[in-house]
């Protein structure tokens, strides 16, 4: 397979078409998780800084329902829950990509978030 730029559609080895942005959950799994965190090589701050953002300008309240739409590996859910700790929170998310809801799932319940992911 040649390469394909961000935008184009390309076929999955299970024919589907796919936005060839999702191709990189294939190629680096759940990286956003390794971006976010502490690890001398691994963290990216700017990844980091955009989640805090993204929540702050969000500003759940304890009792809100908040969906993820277009969650990806589900790193966003799990700063909130970070963040806001055990504060009741209905946590969704929703993602087109069914690798990306896998790993979204696997990541959150290793971290101990409850969140439903929908595909």
């Amino acid at each position: 397979m040649g390469a394909v730029r961000a935008g184009e559609l390309m076929t999955t080895r299970a024919g589907v078409h796919a936005d060839a942005t999702f191709a990189k959950y294939e190629e680096s799994g759940a990286y956003h998780w390794r971006e976010i965190g502490w690890g001398l090589i691994s963290h990216n701050a700017f990844t980091a800084e955009r989640y805090r953002q993204v929540i702050d300008r969000a500003a759940p309240r304890a009792g809100d329902r908040v969906l993820d739409y277009g969650c990806g590996d589900g790193t966003l859910l799990g700063v909130l829950h970070l963040r806001f700790g055990r504060q009741p929170h209905e946590l969704h998310g929703f993602d087109p990509n069914p690798l990306a809801v896998q790993l979204a799932g696997a990541m959150l319940r290793s971290h101990g978030v409850q969140a439903t992911i929908h595909g």
